[in-house]
């Protein structure tokens, strides 16, 4: 699940900062095989690994940058975090595909800052100390950046 290319890169990152506002201001491993068994928090049903939970928290979080989620591609959940490409649309401009990192809460998925949540990075392709993005994951969440 890597970015084709760096256009592609800088769109997410804008997407991603302007639903990190959002998300802000609103307040508001499994497979796709394994969709639904398996609570990524540790909460019973509060986060499930689930497309459907992915696309209404990525929804939320997208909705005031006037972005819509198509669809949700591929993911991945580890330890109470995921990594989700999804295909957005806005209302003029084209689909792309798009990668996420999610959080899972006590009350579904939050958009996670990439940039925070894969922490310090001083090497490419090794995942740092202070990363909240679990080791399983974290090349796919995290290896573009």
């Amino acid at each position: 699940m890597h970015m084709r290319n760096r256009t592609r890169a800088t769109t997410s990152v804008a997407v991603l900062a302007l639903a990190a506002f959002a998300l802000a201001f609103f307040g508001s491993g499994c497979s796709p095989d394994d969709a639904g068994t398996i609570p990524a928090s540790g909460t019973e049903g509060a986060a499930d690994c689930d497309p459907g939970a992915f696309g209404n928290a990525l929804g939320a979080a997208l909705q005031e940058s006037l972005m819509t989620v198509e669809s949700v591609d591929d993911f991945e959940c580890a330890d109470g975090w995921a990594v989700v490409q999804a295909t957005v649309a806005g209302e003029e401009g084209p689909s792309v595909q798009e990668q996420y990192v999610l959080a899972a809460t006590d009350s579904g998925w939050v958009l996670a800052s990439p940039e925070t949540s894969c922490g310090t990075i001083v090497q490419d392709g090794v995942r740092p100390d202070d990363a909240s993005v679990p080791a399983s994951i974290w090349e796919q969440a995290c290896g573009m950046l």
